[in-house]
């Protein structure tokens, strides 16, 4: 097949839906099909395309006025709308495939009709619901109505679409695959010691958060937890990686962190790369991340991350929200805690860190499920058979 990825959130930003895409995409290029991305220019774009083994093509955003301006938005569609209809027509896609509902969502159904082309959704979370606004709600009911298939990556997403587009009869769940890490060369261990000896981390016991620094991602709730732990297990050390994904985060949660008085306690890493996720994945003891499902705003559809913890053998605890309890499975690869409770959080915590043979247990769990049932070969091949069903599906008997 060829496969037209349409990806307003994609790599080298971090996250989820972008580590998803690049992962679908490789995975289904090396199955044999052809493959091209359709995203934005961004800083370490360049390197990043270079590296990849499948075709990426970086088409600048329009620029058109003020956000709110009706005459912005429609030449921002009109751009929108020629940079998918430039893509079907040089690369002749057999199925177009959109990463997110942000960015070429409308601009691509409309393509799509025109030419004829047979277009998927890929669903994260709270992004099918468009609660922010009534018009772009109302857009997407359209839109997820009548697409061809809708690819969910829980169970918790594909009810959002349900809710949102009653009528779309062809919800698919897979749940997200985890790329299996590079091998311990010399360098992942010289990249590990020097990891180590910044985070100040010999010695520490290390509970450990990756994720881009947002609210509801839970950190602040967490370092409540933290808080109460270190009164009993002094020797633990909280650390956060991750990028600022809203303004001054950082500062906040170090104010936070100052105000509960643990600046001995929590070291705030910021953006990290690959191989430096990995060493800090072998040395924590417990992955936590507190999602909660805010008003209005993001939920946590799924977390890939849960996976990549899972491959190092690191349980994890997650917060009782969205797609989690798919992701972490309550008492054998981690636990299911209440993210607004930080004191049930601190007891779980000091529970894990008290027992080894249990928290090993949970960790080799985890490790299993991860390489046996949820790597990407087996994930995006299940994706794939989707794709295929819908191309036969529009193709004249």
């Amino acid at each position: 097949m060829r496969i037209l990825i349409l990806a307003n959130d994609f790599k080298p930003r971090s996250g989820g839906v972008a580590e998803y895409t690049d992962c679908l995409a490789s995975e289904l290029h090396k199955s044999g099909d052809s493959i091209l991305v359709v995203s934005v220019p961004m800083p370490g774009a360049a390197a990043f395309d270079e590296e990849v083994d499948y075709a990426v093509s970086r088409v600048p955003r329009a620029e058109y006025g003020r956000t709110g301006c009706i005459m912005g938005r429609v030449l921002r569609f009109g751009k929108r709308f020629k940079t998918v209809m430039d893509a079907i027509m040089s690369f002749a896609p057999d199925v177009c495939l959109l990463n997110h509902t942000s960015g070429y969502f409308d601009a691509a159904y409309l393509a799509s009709r025109v030419k004829a082309v047979p277009i998927v959704l890929l669903a994260h979370d709270k992004e099918v619901l468009g609660e922010n606004s009534r018009i772009v709600h109302l857009a997407l009911k359209w839109v997820m109505n009548h697409i061809d298939a809708v690819v969910a990556n829980s169970r918790y997403t594909a009810g959002l679409c349900r809710q949102t587009a009653p009528k779309q009869q062809n919800v698919h769940v897979v749940h997200p695959g985890v790329r299996v890490p590079f091998r311990k060369t010399e360098a992942r261990r010289d990249c590990c010691e020097q990891v180590a000896d910044l985070a100040r981390l010999s010695n520490r016991r290390v509970l450990l958060t990756i994720c881009r620094l947002v609210r509801h991602k839970g950190i602040e709730h967490t370092l409540r937890a933290v808080a109460e732990v270190v009164k009993c297990v002094p020797e633990v050390i909280y650390v956060v990686a991750g990028e600022e994904g809203e303004a001054n985060a950082t500062e906040k949660l170090e104010a936070l962190s100052r105000d509960l008085g643990l600046e001995d306690h929590v070291w705030f890493g910021g953006h990290v790369s690959e191989a430096e996720k990995h060493c800090l994945l072998e040395m924590a003891e417990c992955f936590v991340m507190l999602s909660r499902d805010l008003p209005g705003g993001h939920g946590e559809g799924f977390g890939i991350v849960f996976l990549e913890a899972a491959l190092h053998g690191v349980p994890s605890i997650g917060g009782r929200t969205g797609g989690i309890p798919e992701a972490v499975l309550h008492g054998e690869t981690g636990l299911i805690v209440d993210p607004e409770d930080p004191h049930m959080v601190a007891q779980t915590m000091m529970d894990l860190l008290s027992d080894r043979d249990w928290r090993d247990r949970l960790g080799s769990n985890a490790m299993r499920r991860a390489v046996e049932v949820l790597t990407w070969p087996k994930q995006a091949s299940q994706i794939r058979r989707i794709l295929r069903e819908v191309v036969r599906a529009r193709r004249p008997s």
